[in-house]
């Protein structure tokens, strides 16, 4: 007997900006296979094969902020 498998989709936007995050991953936790994705350009995600009935999802996002002050030539 087989298993009955789904698919998870979804979006991952800024809750302030509400702009799609390009690059999200998405976890699938406690599972005994690793199984997670990154968004497309649009924020947009699709997880398949995944085991029917609730799951958790880890979600997470890296930015980088660079900000540079003048360089100082006196040292």
């Amino acid at each position: 007997m087989l298993a009955q498998t789904g698919t998870i989709k979804g979006l991952v936007f800024d809750k302030q900006s509400e702009s799609p995050l390009n690059g999200a991953t998405i976890e699938v936790l406690h599972t005994k296979e690793t199984k997670g994705v990154i968004t497309d350009f649009n924020g947009m995600f699709t997880i398949k094969d995944i085991s029917v009935g609730r799951q958790a999802l880890r979600i997470s996002y890296i930015c980088l902020l660079y900000t540079s002050d003048a360089a100082d030539d006196s040292l």
